[in-house]
């Protein structure tokens, strides 16, 4: 899926501050555009190379945690 399309979804059910869950995350599509969009996100994946490439890809340079 593509960014924008995550985007597209998330905006159309859901608020700002809203926590999105992705349980499926595979590569992190659903949680980084969720966090561009000012939402909390969490993903699940059981396949560590899916969550390795996640890091590495969107989130080597982020904070996984904020405060607030």
């Amino acid at each position: 899926m593509s960014i924008r399309l995550a985007q597209d979804l998330i905006r159309a059910y859901s608020d700002d501050g809203d926590l999105v869950l992705d349980p499926f995350s595979g590569s992190g599509t659903s949680v980084y555009a969720a966090q561009l969009l000012g939402r909390r996100a969490v993903g699940i994946e059981i396949h560590k190379p899916y969550i390795e490439d996640a890091i590495a890809k969107r989130f080597l340079h982020q904070p996984l945690f904020a405060g607030g």
